[in-house]
């Protein structure tokens, strides 16, 4: 089964978790979401204290390795404000020559996103067609 690390910032994540689930049933394809996927704490530190530097390590690496170990990336960066995890992952995939599949409203040519060799889109409606064309 292919499978997408999904990289979006943690103050959409409830909203992306219901698209999420629902993307996964109509496609078949798994995505990988670092909130709910990769360990509940990960969110209880981020939200509800600083974490220590152990934990900080702990989160990116656990990070780092669930996008090595997917087929590919999709990143979210519909808000105005690009989060920075989700923006270092798309580096770390980028850097192990990972398909990157991006959803940025009117960013879609933003220097960066056109360099990194992104399929770029509009909407996760327009990303979700490409997907399941493709299998």
């Amino acid at each position: 089964m292919t499978s997408y690390y999904l990289a979006h910032g943690s103050p959409f994540r409830h909203e992306v978790r219901k698209w999420e689930l629902s993307f996964e049933k109509r496609t078949g394809i798994n995505l990988v979401n670092p909130f709910f996927d990769l360990g509940e704490e990960k969110v209880m530190v981020e939200h509800r204290a600083r974490p220590t530097m152990k934990t900080a390590n702990l989160i990116v690496n656990t990070d780092i390795r669930a996008v090595v170990g997917a087929d590919g990336i999709i990143v979210l960066l519909e808000k105005e404000y690009p989060y920075i995890g989700s923006v270092w992952e798309m580096a770390v995939a980028y850097n192990e020559h990972l398909p990157i599949y991006v959803v940025a409203p009117k960013r879609c040519s933003h220097p960066f996103l056109m360099s990194f060799g992104a399929w770029r889109f509009e909407s996760r409606r327009g990303l979700e067609w490409f997907l399941v064309k493709k299998k």
